[in-house]
Formats: C-alpha cells, structure tokens, sequence
C-alpha cells in the first residue's frame, strides 16, 4: 500500500470486502474426488453414469450420460444460455464504455485444461489467508450443476482450515430463507465463512434464480447473514488488496463488528418493534 502511494511499485489497491465465488472450482483435490458420487447419488437421484464407469466417471459421463454438465437436468445439446455476450463484449461500444482499447478474443467452445495442482485450482490456502484477515467468503453452488457440484464445494469449505474452521464444521445446516419461503437451499455459515447451496438451480445461478441471485448479493454486500439476511454478520473488512503482487505484501485494515454487539443491536431493535 504505501510502496503503491509513494509510486516506488506500480499497481492499484483495492478494498476487498467480500469474496463471492459461484460455481468454482477452488481446489482440484478436495473437490475432484466427488464426481464419482455426485454421478450416483445426487439431488435429484439421476444415476448419470453405470456402476462400471464410477471409477473413470468423467469420460463415462461426458460421453454417454446424455447429460448437460451444466445442469444434470438438461440434455447434453442444451445450450443453456445464449452464447451473444462474446459478440457483445466485441462491439467498440462495449469496449468504450468499459475504458478498454482492446478485449481478448473469447471462445465460447474451447476449453483449457488444468493440472489439479496448478495454481489456478489450489487456491484453499488462499481462501483461508482472506478468512484469518477479516474478509467474508461466501462459496455458493447450485444443486444441479455437475461440472462443479455441490458435493466437491461442500468438501472445500471444510477443507478450509482456518482459525474458525473447527466452529465452521461443527454448525449444522439452516433453511435459504427468500420472501415467504424456506425451500430455496440450504446455508452452512460460521463467522465470516458461509457455504450455500440452491435449490433448483445448475451452474449459473444467477441465470436459474435470478431473484434470489441478486437478494443474496445484496446480503452479502450488506454484511446481513445469508440465510434470512435478517441479522449482521460479525465482521467486515477493508482489505488493501495489490494486483500483480504477492498476497502476502498487503496489510490488513479491519474493522470489525463483534458478534455480541451485532446481536445485542439486533435483539434492541427487535424489542423496539415488539
């Protein structure tokens, strides 16, 4: 931060918050596993591959499911969303409006693939350097997505181990409550950590329930709990973040809300309304 104020390192600081990751792939280990018994046992009880092709599941289930990867209750041929976004990021008028000269090239059927130890899919460490300075983390997948399903975003988010990862992996589960309904999925959420999974939805969320998508968004920009967004969450950070530079280098501004003090305020206001 100061290196960048002085103009002695280039770079631009940013206030990082709140990290919400969708539908990730996190980390290759923890989550890779899981493709075989997701394929079997999954929420919507659609056997994807035969007892024969478990323990080689990905070519058995690309090829012969007949399944989207997407969204198991699709067929392998639906599209799912329209693919005009790449047409429209190339128009000069998006790249003007986005202060862009240029934008790369986006291909819409090639697929690059990583090792499960490259950095690009090993970020757990990271995850839990962000957790142990302030910095909300919120994993959120939908139930019918295979490519990342649930099960392997689930092993993450226990994989984790930081500081409260003990109190993390011991709360249960509650109902994702949005309007007047407590069907929408379900929220594991401890401290600053909180892993969700919703109901009726693939791999992109925001595209299969587009309202709850943006409720939760404003949840958790908000600093309210993800399952009612009813009550503060008991931190929020300002966390200096540099691009292009180790993560290590940044400092930590925190400022932080306790968690009686959330509550005590909560429960105050309550009362008043009673």
């Amino acid at each position: 931060m100061d290196h960048i104020k002085s103009g002695s390192v280039p770079g631009i600081s940013l206030d990082l918050g709140t990290l919400g990751i969708v539908s990730g792939i996190v980390d290759a280990l923890a989550q890779f596993p899981k493709f075989p018994e997701f394929a079997v046992h999954n929420t919507y009880n659609i056997t994807l591959v035969s007892g024969e092709g478990r323990d080689n599941v990905e070519g058995p289930y690309y090829y012969s499911s007949g399944r989207n990867m997407y969204d198991i209750r699709r067929s392998a041929d639906d599209p799912i969303i329209s693919q005009d976004f790449a047409a429209f990021l190339g128009l000069a008028s998006t790249r003007t409006a986005l202060g862009l000269d240029s934008i790369p090239e986006l291909s819409t059927t090639t697929t690059t693939a990583a090792s499960p130890l490259s950095p690009s899919v090993r970020r757990a460490v990271t995850i839990r350097y962000l957790l142990d300075h302030g910095v909300r983390v919120i994993l959120l997948h939908g139930d019918a997505d295979y490519i990342a399903n649930w099960y392997g975003g689930e092993a993450v988010s226990l994989a984790v181990n930081y500081s409260q990862a003990p109190l993390f992996r011991a709360t249960p589960y509650t109902p994702l409550v949005f309007g007047d309904a407590a069907d929408y999925g379900k929220v594991r959420e401890q401290s600053n950590l909180s892993f969700a999974v919703v109901k009726d939805a693939g791999h992109f969320v925001p595209f299969d329930q587009p309202a709850l998508a943006r409720e939760l968004f404003r949840r958790a920009m908000a600093g309210l709990d993800l399952p009612t967004g009813r009550r503060p969450t008991n931190s929020s950070a300002a966390f200096p973040v540099v691009l292009d530079s180790p993560l290590t280098t940044a400092t930590v501004t925190t400022t932080a809300t306790s968690a009686a003090t959330a509550t005590e305020a909560a429960d105050a206001e309550a009362t008043e309304t009673l």
